[in-house]
């Protein structure tokens, strides 16, 4: 049937389909507040680093805490904004610069954020119904976890980049991390730190979900929190630790132990 409008039915039928979309258009769906990242920055894969915050090993929006006096080392930067404190590190433990609330350190925690925003939303991923990857070997690829997830205590978890140097891997965990005392990330065949991706809580059900490192743990991998995130004695730690909301339980504590950057990639 073919519906044919005339004269004063045409304009009022415009004028109906105009209020409507007006409607639509001054109220649009509530969406994670990553998007508004996303809308600034193409996402781009594989994901890196800007220049800025390569150099990093430990950013937060609130506080970065050492908590017991234990020996530390820090090779690379770390940095807090806009209103952050850094406290019991001093500078003689750091083999890079400090940044307490300057525009270098805001710079590059606008720069984590976006990256891990897009880490946040990288696609195609495979689903993986597991909570314990203690004893898992990850190929390249994008990892979804639907709640939290484990490594067991003297436990290991591989990434194999099968030759590939360049080779990624994200892992979008929507729920805690918790590593326990002794274990291992392992990676083998050419992987690399900087090309791992543990995202933490992304903004969804589970924002605001925890990392703990255990004690005398070797964790490998960029960890984009948004959560808090608790290192215990002695962990090593290779990449960048950032935790990425504004609120007060959004903090990085550790205990000592040693902490490098991976600048290039």
């Amino acid at each position: 049937m073919k519906l044919t409008t005339h004269g004063a039915s045409r304009l009022a039928l415009l004028g109906f389909l105009a209020t409507q979309f007006r409607s639509i258009l001054s109220s649009p769906l509530a969406e994670p507040f990553y998007v508004s990242d996303l809308a600034k920055r193409a996402c781009t894969y594989p994901l890196k680093f800007g220049t800025g915050t390569a150099k990093m090993a430990i950013l937060s929006y609130i506080s970065i805490t050492e908590t017991l006096g234990a020996v530390l080392s820090i090779t690379g930067n770390i940095g807090v904004a806009p209103a952050g404190a850094i406290v019991n590190i001093p500078a003689a433990s750091v083999t890079g610069t400090i940044y307490s609330n300057v525009a270098s350190a805001t710079a590059a925690l606008a720069t984590a954020s976006a990256t891990c925003s897009c880490a946040a939303v990288a696609l195609p991923r495979t689903t993986v119904a597991a909570t314990s990857i203690t004893g898992s070997t990850f190929t390249p690829g994008n990892y979804y976890f639907a709640g939290a997830v484990n490594l067991a205590a003297s436990g290991s978890v591989t990434f194999d980049a099968g030759g590939v140097s360049t080779a990624q891997f994200i892992m979008i965990i929507d729920g805690a991390l918790v590593t326990g005392a002794s274990s291992t990330v392992i990676l083998k065949n050419g992987a690399k730190a900087c090309n791992i991706f543990w995202v933490i809580g992304p903004p969804a059900s589970s924002i605001g979900a925890d990392t703990t490192l255990g004690a005398s743990s070797v964790f490998n991998g960029n960890i984009c929190d948004w959560g808090a995130i608790t290192a215990g004695a002695g962990v090593t730690y290779t990449g960048l630790m950032v935790t990425l909301k504004q609120t007060a339980a959004s903090v990085i504590s550790i205990d000592g132990g040693i902490f490098k950057s991976v600048p290039t990639c």
